[in-house]
């Protein structure tokens, strides 16, 4: 709370907590755990690195879908200036891995301000708790693949935030190396990108119900956007 709380001669403590999310949408995923050099999911280390700071072996990319803010009342009474005390705090959880000499849970106080000018003591808090653990319902895999010296291959999944699938793509030195199918959030075919022959491939999109609108034939750098 502060050191300003700690100075105080308490008669009575009353502490209300509120969490405040920006969005809450269905989990996908298990706990994050965030290391200096990788993040452990499920079991399997991720995000790796080799010395030349390229990505290498199993990767997840992930999107952070709540602004997490605890909100904190505290109340008592300072006996030696004889004026109750107020403490407002505003607690940003920050997901990130732990410095040397870090532990979950610890806060850094960014600011805080005394305002007397309602004769007593009211004390605003800004601080930033730091946790390296990411909850399951805070946020959502958005690709999952493995990278071979920096480049994709092998097989990623893309994914809505409902842990819907967007697209599978199979790579070979970062390009697609198979047709593949890019779909809506309900399932429905959305574009068809079929692979003609090691230069050509074609594009086709279809409207909601399917239809198809229009084709497009080109070279794999032409439809970057799309994969």
């Amino acid at each position: 709370m502060g050191i300003s709380l700690k100075k105080a001669t308490m008669k009575q403590i009353i502490i209300i907590v509120l969490v405040l999310c920006s969005l809450v949408a269905k989990s996908q995923n298990d706990t994050l755990y965030l290391k200096k050099d990788y993040i452990l999911f499920q079991g399997v280390k991720y995000n790796c690195m080799d010395e030349n700071l390229n990505k290498i072996g199993n990767w997840i990319e992930y999107v952070e879908n709540q602004n997490l803010i605890i909100l904190e009342s505290a109340s008592g009474y300072d006996a030696e200036s004889d004026v109750d005390c107020h403490w407002y705090t505003n607690v940003t959880i920050k997901y990130r891995p732990l410095e040397i000499g870090e532990i979950d849970g610890m806060r850094l106080i960014g600011s805080e301000k005394l305002d007397t000018s309602f004769l007593d003591k009211r004390y605003h808090i800004e601080a930033e708790e730091i946790q390296s653990k990411i909850p399951p319902d805070t946020y959502y895999i958005k690709t999952r693949g493995k990278y071979d010296v920096n480049k994709k291959s092998g097989r990623w999944t893309y994914f809505y935030q409902t842990g819907k699938i967007l697209k599978e793509i199979i790579y070979k030195n970062d390009l697609p190396d198979k047709s593949f199918k890019i779909f809506r959030e309900d399932g429905t075919l959305m574009i068809n990108v079929e692979k003609i022959d090691n230069m050509q491939w074609k594009v086709a999109k279809y409207s909601e119900i399917e239809k198809l609108k229009e084709t497009k034939t080109g070279e794999i750098d032409e439809f970057k956007m799309l994969y």
